[in-house]
């Protein structure tokens, strides 16, 4: 985005910015063969519904938050007729600040998924050691007893998976990109269209991105225009202040409230992440490593 700024910037249109950007990246997902800015939305969707080997996708949730902004917006200014892709200015910033709290919000789960995982290995240990202190001439009824041990232990080592595998989406989700929603219609209302038909704009170009965004539930609102009821907008729109500065002011709180609910949501992982480790993976390593190993023992004597 800060590229196609700068080729605009130095008197380019955004096609043939776009054009020669497109040609530096000709293996990239999104950017690789897509000469019309207006198939960039259409090119992302399609990147993440493309799912490689074990089960990476080829553009990550907050790549693909940026280029649908970015080709939201070219968008957006094309159908007005006017201004340049310049207005994205704000919107580039505000990203730009969202990719840093992604970015350690993902830091943050992903330290926490490693040691997670380290301590679910757990009952495999005690499986492990279990097997390897039984003696050849064991009774039936104690390879039994330990077959069942092992079988309740892998029950509940799939139902900590499930449990964890939940809680880290839970933590994951919390980075919303909202924000980008009031920066659009800031965009829309510069390049000059009314406010309520910037709205309608917006919701039109956005369509299913807002599930992307996280957007889902402040769409209707900028659709059916009830986004100007709000007390801030129309004191703006009755004091005469600049629709677009208070556009932005309102994308920024949204931006400040949702990186704070994501932070949060990371800080409590840790906690959470206890319930699973106490209600399923020690007793997994109890039923699979304490009492096969106390069998074991009590055969050899």
């Amino acid at each position: 985005m800060t590229r196609l700024l700068a080729a605009t910037e130095a008197g380019l249109d955004a096609r043939t910015a776009w054009r020669l950007l497109a040609r530096d990246y000709p293996n990239h997902p999104v950017l690789g063969g897509t000469r019309d800015p207006e198939l960039l939305v259409a090119r992302v969707r399609e990147a993440l519904s493309h799912v490689g080997a074990f089960g990476r996708r080829a553009l990550s949730s907050e790549e693909a938050t940026g280029w649908v902004s970015l080709g939201v917006g070219l968008q957006l200014i094309r159908r007005v007729g006017g201004g340049n892709a310049t207005l994205l200015h704000g919107l580039a910033e505000a990203m730009a600040q969202h990719a840093v709290v992604v970015r350690r919000v993902s830091s943050i789960v992903a330290g926490t998924r490693v040691t997670s995982g380290v301590l679910s290995l757990l009952p495999v240990v005690g499986m492990l050691a279990a097997v390897g202190m039984l003696p050849a001439s064991a009774h039936p009824s104690s390879v039994v007893a330990m077959g069942v041990c092992f079988g309740l232990a892998v029950t509940l080592m799939a139902l900590g998976r499930w449990w964890r595998s939940r809680l880290f989406r839970w933590a994951s989700s919390g980075a919303l990109a909202r924000f980008v929603v009031y920066e659009l219609v800031a965009i829309a209302v510069s390049a000059g269209a009314p406010p309520t038909y910037a709205g309608r704009l917006v919701a039109e170009a956005v369509g299913e991105s807002a599930l992307l965004l996280g957007a889902e539930d402040i769409m209707p609102s900028v659709a059916t225009g009830r986004l100007w009821q709000s007390s801030g907008m129309r004191f703006a729109m009755d004091a005469g202040a600049p629709l677009v500065d208070v556009l932005r002011a309102e994308a920024r709180r949204v931006q400040r409230d949702d990186e704070a609910d994501a932070l949060r949501r990371v800080q409590e992982l840790d906690g959470r992440l206890l319930l699973p480790l106490g209600l399923c993976d020690l007793p997994a390593f109890f039923s699979s490593g304490v009492i096969p190993t106390v069998l074991a023992a009590w055969q050899m004597w």
